[in-house]
């Protein structure tokens, strides 16, 4: 079955602005200075396109779109960023919130409550 779900990233987080390396990259943008959209296609095993050119400083709009089977996430961020986020995802699907078909989002906010205490 294909869970064909459209997500407007502008949605989840309202607008990237991409910055430099560093712990500033991925902050929200305003709709009004956009000055690029990029249309994401996700697959299960890979994304459309592959790699995207933006500039620094530059105001990015995301359109994501689910084409696989799969729940899947789209995340901005630094190498060592994204590697920190392994060990969560790995735990979501341990504590019964991710699987490959849907996100329980209730158990993932009382995760969410533990980890701020």
């Amino acid at each position: 079955m294909n869970f064909l779900i459209k997500l407007i990233f502008l949605l989840i987080v309202p607008l990237i602005s991409i910055a430099g390396p560093g712990d500033d990259i991925g902050k929200m943008g305003v709709s009004k200075d956009v000055q690029k959209v990029i249309r994401v296609q996700m697959y299960d095993n890979y994304f459309k396109p592959a790699t995207y050119k933006i500039k620094a400083g530059q105001t990015v709009k995301f359109i994501v779109e689910n084409k696989g089977q799969f729940v899947h996430e789209f995340n901005i961020g630094t190498e060592p960023q994204h590697i920190k986020h392994q060990p969560e995802m790995a735990e979501m699907t341990m504590m019964g919130i991710l699987y490959p078909e849907y996100i329980d989002k209730e158990k993932m906010k009382e995760m969410a409550k533990m980890k701020c205490k």
